[in-house]
């Protein structure tokens, strides 16, 4: 449990799958999980 109010960019992505990009805003001890973004990851070879 996050005891701290702020926005938290989460990043995940793997070589050759697709990546997320998220933002946790926690507001007065409540999570709110928005998906900022989806976007294929390229394998560069």
């Amino acid at each position: 449990m996050f005891d701290r109010a702020g926005d938290y960019d989460v990043v995940a992505s793997k070589a050759g799958h697709a990546s997320a990009s998220l933002r946790v805003r926690v507001t007065q001890g409540r999570c709110h999980v928005q998906t900022e973004s989806w976007r294929p990851a390229l394998a560069v070879l």
